[in-house]
């Protein structure tokens, strides 16, 4: 079972992943947490945000991804860069560094997804699939075509379940504000500013209603209150709990 978490940036799908995997275990199941590379979107402990901002944090994000790209391609792969290939030619990014960077993400992505997809019976959460992807594409490119989009959507492998966070433009830009005073220089550099963020929120609500025309499988939540995480935490996990069954069923059939 795949669960997919979607949202604008600063809706705190990572936050969210890593609680619903937490809880989860506390309830005896195992699932495989899959998380983007963004050291400052996890929680911040005392006396680490210094550390959060050193140039060592920005290095460890840039060279994670491309060792595990190098890693990937460097195993027999009948799929490797179809699909992200036909992604970008769809939803092109204006900057060639921001291509290169969506190549590497979406080859990667795929690896993970195939072994998310052999192994049915397990619960593998990805806080930032291709969902998030078609999102980032949409925004780099800056082609939010609707008929576009729904092709995007239509060629991509679907989550069985995408957790979808409905977070207030108020509370993200407080978010990312946070998130980008916790950067180093270096990460500002790879990172949109806050004005371009906050200007894709259109995309996302465009993407949901996508999804829902497609039939995707959609559990919105709303996010806008970090005190309100164990409850929807619990709320998420039971909902993918009340689901194992079927898909463990499936996986045998």
């Amino acid at each position: 079972m795949i669960v997919e978490f979607f949202g604008p940036p600063g809706a705190g799908k990572t936050t969210l992943a890593g609680s619903i995997a937490a809880q989860m275990r506390q309830s005896g199941l195992e699932p495989k947490l899959v998380l983007s590379y963004r050291p400052n979107e996890h929680p911040v402990h005392v006396g680490a945000e210094a550390a959060h901002r050193s140039p060592a944090a920005a290095i460890r994000r840039l060279a994670r991804p491309a060792v595990e790209f190098l890693s990937v391609t460097g195993r027999r792969n009948r799929h490797r860069g179809g699909l992200a290939a036909t992604l970008l030619n769809l939803l092109p990014p204006k900057s060639i560094m921001w291509s290169i960077r969506m190549h590497q993400y979406l080859v990667r992505l795929g690896h993970t997804w195939r072994e998310a997809a052999e192994a049915a019976e397990h619960v593998t959460l990805i806080d930032q699939g291709y969902l998030q992807a078609v999102y980032s594409l949409a925004l780099l490119s800056g082609n939010t075509d609707r008929s576009r989009l729904e092709l995007a959507l239509e060629i991509v492998p679907k989550p069985d379940l995408v957790v979808q966070l409905d977070v207030p433009k108020d509370v993200i830009a407080r978010r990312l504000s946070e998130r980008r005073r916790l950067q180093s220089r270096v990460e500002r550099l790879l990172d949109l500013d806050i004005a371009t963020n906050l200007g894709s929120l259109p995309i996302a609500a465009l993407i949901a209603d996508i999804m829902r025309e497609k039939s995707f499988r959609v559990l919105q939540i709303p996010a806008a209150d970090r005190a309100d995480l164990v409850q929807v935490t619990k709320q998420i996990a039971n909902e993918i709990a009340a689901s194992c069954s079927f898909y463990k069923e499936r996986a045998h059939v």
